[in-house]
């Protein structure tokens, strides 16, 4: 006599600030706890790789908050890399656009207490005109962000195809309340951000500076 399994609905997501089963953990300590879900598994070869992966986080003791959405699919696609976290903050870089070459990509910041975005920079690009990304970024616990801006330089005229004679890069600081830009080089890197004080390197160069 053949067994027949049934498996139940998913268990219910759990009340109050704790990742449900089967997500992927990004944090959980005192300050914080982030998780995303996981993409339901295919069941036909007709889905074309689409699905969606949503973010969340909360601070213990109270409320989640979904932050972000990341999906793919044949017309466009968002994504999040190189997510921080520091006190009840949360910094990331963030991509987002059409299968047509234009879209944006920047960083996002959020506080993970209200579930609100504390500040946002994109860098918009379309076709011929690569915009800007973000090449690295750095948090601290008070929400202040560091982060280094890439741009290619580009030469040509009007409506002719556009010739990319250097690059350059650009560390700048947002405190909430202003955006500082700290120096423009060829190349920046070994950013840090250790309470107020930024660290990069330029030129061969190490270079510190307090956020005002």
């Amino acid at each position: 006599m053949p067994i027949r399994l049934r498996l139940g609905a998913d268990p219910p997501p759990p009340h109050g600030c704790r990742p449900p089963l089967y997500t992927d953990v990004l944090a959980d300590s005192r300050l914080i706890v982030a998780w995303k879900t996981r993409p339901p598994e295919r069941d036909n070869q007709d889905s074309y790789g689409e699905g969606s992966e949503t973010y969340f986080a909360c601070v213990p003791g109270h409320s989640k908050h979904e932050f972000f959405s990341e999906y793919g699919g044949q017309s466009s696609y968002s994504s999040l890399t190189d997510l921080q976290l520091a006190g009840h903050y949360m910094a990331f870089i963030e991509s987002g656009g059409s299968h047509y070459n234009n879209g944006s990509q920047g960083l996002g910041v959020v506080n993970a207490l209200s579930g609100r975005y504390t500040f946002i920079e994109r860098y918009p690009y379309g076709e011929g005109e690569p915009g800007g990304s973000v090449s690295s970024l750095a948090l601290n616990s008070s929400g202040v962000v560091a982060w280094v801006k890439q741009e290619l330089l580009l030469t040509g005229e009007p409506g002719a195809a556009k010739k990319v004679t250097g690059a350059r890069e650009t560390l700048a600081v947002r405190d909430g309340q202003r955006t500082y830009v700290l120096e423009t080089a060829p190349s920046i890197t070994h950013l840090s951000l250790t309470g107020k004080q930024v660290r990069w390197e330029s030129s061969g160069h190490a270079h510190s500076r307090l956020v005002p």
